[in-house]
């Protein structure tokens, strides 16, 4: 799943060094963020008490294909996750592929607003090391460890995303 992830979209992560972790072994904090079925749009917008906003760094669209590296922001400019996810746009209504395709909204608020039945699976956690290049956007220091999981969604019985989802360091 990395492998097609990081062809799909060549991004800063695919430097970093990933570790694959048991869930039962994530760091408290990391647990409750990472460690269930839900949107992480959602889970960091509680955290943080505020909605966030997506920076698409870049996205490559071929036929039903679609992939984007993106940073959640607070309304302050901080970077509250970094994330790589593929879509299968045929898997899509219309108008949300069309709202995916503007880059304006966080895909975790486009598909809670999908109708039919959706499903999101972690599929593995990891600790990443930091590069420089992905640690300045979280102003953080290379080398500084991160957590994230592996996470596919399914609308209606049909692979729509599969992601990677790093959230920001301590």
């Amino acid at each position: 799943m990395l492998e097609a992830l990081f062809d799909a979209v060549p991004c800063a992560l695919g430097q970093a060094d990933l570790s694959l972790v048991p869930g039962s072994l994530l760091p408290a904090r990391f647990d409750r963020l990472l460690n269930h079925r839900g949107h992480m749009t959602a889970a960091v917008e509680a955290l943080h008490g505020t909605p966030v906003a997506v920076r698409v760094l870049q996205s490559v669209h071929r036929a039903a294909t679609y992939a984007r590296e993106i940073l959640l922001e607070r309304p302050d400019g901080a970077v509250v996750q970094y994330a790589v996810v593929r879509l299968d746009l045929a898997c899509c209504p219309a108008a949300a592929r069309a709202t995916i395709l503007a880059e304006r909204t966080p895909l975790g608020h486009v598909l809670q607003r999908l109708p039919g039945s959706l499903r999101i699976e972690p599929v593995a956690f990891f600790r990443a090391t930091l590069p420089a290049s992905l640690a300045a956007r979280f102003g953080a220091l290379a080398g500084q460890q991160a957590w994230g999981r592996l996470v596919r969604i399914d609308h209606d019985g049909d692979r729509l995303v599969e992601g990677l989802e790093l959230l920001a360091p301590d």
